[in-house]
């Protein structure tokens, strides 16, 4: 199965994620610097606010929320159950990325996922 939600149009087959990536941040982070205050009021999101903008993506790329779902599954170990339970309470991405169980093949991405860069 191909999956091409997650960075930005890369296509990403799973479980290993190696393929047509159009940049790796590990050689832009010097480039790519942020405040303390854009990475406090990114971790401040709400998942909640931005969920809604994944699924317009994956539908507009004619994807289901099924695989967007699945690719959250696969990245943070959260079910359909957690993730409506992380939407109700608004949880923050914060919040989101403690109370995740993150892939040990996630450093296999490269890009932006969410807002957590690797």
């Amino acid at each position: 199965m191909v999956i091409d939600i997650i960075e930005f149009g890369d296509v990403c087959e799973i479980p290993n994620f190696k393929k047509n990536v159009y940049y790796n941040p590990f050689e832009r982070k010097e480039t790519m610097q942020t405040t303390p205050e854009h990475d406090e009021r990114m971790a401040k999101m709400t998942f909640a606010s931005v969920y809604p903008h994944y699924v317009s993506k994956v539908e507009k790329k004619g994807r289901k929320i099924e695989e967007l779902h699945q690719v959250i599954m696969w990245l943070t170990g959260f079910d359909d159950q957690t993730l409506q339970r992380l939407i109700d309470e608004k949880a923050t991405f914060q919040d989101f990325f403690e109370q995740a169980n993150l892939n040990p093949q996630a450093p296999l991405i490269t890009g932006l996922y969410m807002w957590l860069q690797n």
